[in-house]
């Protein structure tokens, strides 16, 4: 079996696949729902890693996480 496009995407102590890195950096809509998470290597202004994308629905519900880069 060949692991995805992601590193570790079976293992469940890592669902999503995201390498390893030392500063996270959070943003926020108009409501206060997350809408992105970068992971980054290298401090603030290191590489970007991996990003966590959210909607969510007219009520505020979370709807999707998707995991890019």
């Amino acid at each position: 079996m060949s692991l995805g496009k992601y590193d570790r995407v079976t293992d469940m102590s890592n669902p999503l696949g995201i390498p390893a890195h030392d500063f996270i950096q959070n943003a926020y809509d108009g409501s206060g729902n997350l809408i992105t998470v970068e992971y980054k290597l290298g401090g603030s202004m290191g590489t970007v890693v991996a990003v966590l994308s959210m909607t969510y629905d007219g009520s505020g519900n979370l709807l999707t996480v998707e995991r890019t880069s």
